[in-house]
C-alpha cells in the first residue's frame, strides 16, 4: 500500500473543507433568497401613475402626452425604460410641440404580450400613431429604441416625418452573437430575482444606477423621476417578461438596412457615451452623416443629463429637414 505524503493529505483535507464550506454557503444563500422572494412577491400589474391607454391590434398600449398644440413628436424608449423616463425634456419640447411617449410591449404599463420581436414593436408603434391620429410625427428612439424607429422608417416611411437616433446606433452590441441567448432557466434562478427586486426597490441603489448613466452632469435627475422609472419594473408581469424579452435577442438592424432609411434623420449623442449606445461614428456613417448634435458632459442618458440641451438639439435637427419629401 502506497502512503501519500503528509503535505498532500493536508491539502486534500483543506480542499475538502473548502468545498463543504462553499456548498454550505451556497445552500444558505439559496434558502435566504427563496425565503426573501416568497416574502416580496409583487402584484402582477400596477395601475399607471399617469398617462392614458389606447388599443392597438387588441393590445392595450400605454402612452403619455404633453403639450396642447404643435407638430407631433413621438418618443420611443430603450431597454428597461418606459414612457415615464424621459425626464423634464418633455416639458421643454411641449412648449411648441405635442409630445407623445409610448411604452413598448413588455415595458412600462403596456400589456405584456410575450411578443417582443422588432417586428412586433414596430407594429405597435405604427399602430399607436394611427390610433392617436398623429400627422407624420418626428419619431425619436433612445438606445434600443433607435432600432425600433429605424425599422419603422423602413416599414412605414409615409407615416412619419423623420427619425432621430438618440444614443443608439440601431445595431447589436459589439462582440455579441445575436443568434445565441442565455437559456431561459437562468432567469428563474432565485438569486437573480432577489437582485432584481433589490435593484428596483432600493431607492438609493436605483438612483445610483440611473445617475451612473448620466455622465458628468445629471441636471434632470430627481427622486420623482427615479420612482417613476422603477415603479413599472416592480410589477410581477415585468419580472415574467424578462426571459421572453431576452429570448428575442437584442433588437437591431443591419448596417445595410440603416443605410436604406430614406426619410429625414438625425442623431443626438452624449459626448461621454462611449459604449452604451454603440458607435456614434458608425451611426453617422450608416445614416449618411445626418445633422448630429453631441452634448458635452452627457453620457447615455443625455436627455436627463442636459434636458435643455437635448430639447434644443431636437429643434435644431428638425429645423434642418425639408418640410416635405425625403432627405
Amino acid at each position: 500500500m502506497v502512503s501519500r505524503p503528509a503535505g498532500t493529505r493536508r491539502w486534500r483535507r483543506r480542499l475538502r473543507r473548502a468545498a463543504y464550506a462553499a456548498l454550505a454557503t451556497l445552500l444558505t444563500l439559496t434558502l435566504a433568497s427563496v425565503v426573501a422572494n416568497a416574502l416580496t412577491v409583487p402584484p402582477a400589474t400596477l395601475a399607471p401613475d399617469g398617462g392614458s391607454d389606447v388599443q392597438v391590434g387588441g393590445v392595450r398600449v400605454h402612452y403619455r402626452h404633453w403639450g396642447p398644440a404643435g407638430p407631433p413628436i413621438l418618443l420611443v424608449h430603450g431597454f428597461a425604460e418606459s414612457s415615464a423616463t424621459w425626464g423634464p425634456t418633455v416639458d421643454l419640447l411641449a412648449r411648441d410641440h405635442q409630445v407623445y411617449a409610448v411604452d413598448l410591449a413588455g415595458y412600462g404599463y403596456t400589456d405584456y404580450t410575450g411578443d417582443y420581436s422588432l417586428e412586433d414593436q414596430v407594429a405597435l408603434v405604427d399602430g399607436t400613431i394611427h390610433a392617436l391620429h398623429l400627422d407624420r410625427p418626428v419619431v425619436i428612439g433612445h438606445s434600443l429604441g433607435a432600432a425600433v424607429v429605424g425599422a419603422l422608417a423602413l416599414a412605414h416611411p409615409g407615416d412619419i416625418r423623420g427619425v432621430i437616433f438618440a444614443d443608439g446606433d440601431g445595431l447589436p452590441f459589439p462582440g455579441q452573437d445575436v443568434r445565441r441567448v442565455p437559456p431561459r432557466w437562468i432567469y428563474h434562478l432565485p438569486y437573480l430575482t432577489t437582485a432584481y427586486r433589490l435593484g428596483t426597490r432600493w431607492d438609493r441603489l436605483s438612483s445610483l444606477l440611473v445617475r451612473a448613466q448620466c455622465g458628468s452632469v445629471c441636471r434632470g435627475l430627481t427622486p420623482a423621476l427615479v420612482e417613476a422609472w422603477m415603479r413599472p419594473l416592480r410589477q410581477g408581469e415585468a419580472e415574467r417578461a424578462l426571459p421572453a424579452i431576452a429570448a428575442t435577442g437584442i433588437l437591431h438592424l443591419t448596417p445595410e438596412q440603416i443605410r436604406r432609411i430614406d426619410i429625414p434623420r438625425g442623431i443626438i449623442w452624449g459626448a461621454e457615451d462611449a459604449t452604451s449606445g454603440g458607435s456614434l461614428t458608425g451611426a453617422k456613417a450608416n445614416l449618411g452623416e445626418p445633422p448630429t448634435i453631441v452634448l458635452a458632459h452627457a453620457a447615455h442618458l443625455a436627455q436627463i443629463a442636459d434636458p435643455e440641451g437635448w430639447a434644443a438639439a431636437v429643434r435644431h435637427i428638425v429645423a434642418t429637414w425639408p418640410a416635405t419629401g425625403p432627405a
